[in-house]
């Protein structure tokens, strides 16, 4: 089991290019929680740009109509 949270945790940290740093997880447990909260932040994240794209995607096809909006 240790084995394949170590894992799992290796390439949670991977992908989401947060890195290891000088801390880091060392116990069974602060590298599930790790896990947990950086899949979090990253559907967060997703969430917000997704949001922001949707919102800026009308605006791209009349550049004019957004350039006077932000000016």
């Amino acid at each position: 089991m240790e084995r394949y949270v170590d894992s799992i945790y290796w390439s949670t940290v991977t992908f989401a290019t947060v890195g290891y740093g000088d801390w880091h997880a060392v116990t069974l447990g602060e590298k599930i929680c790790t896990i947990g909260y950086l899949l979090l932040n990253l559907g967060a994240g997703a969430y917000v740009i997704g949001y922001l794209t949707n919102w800026m995607s009308p605006c791209m096809g009349r550049k004019e109509e957004y350039v006077s909006f932000i000016c």
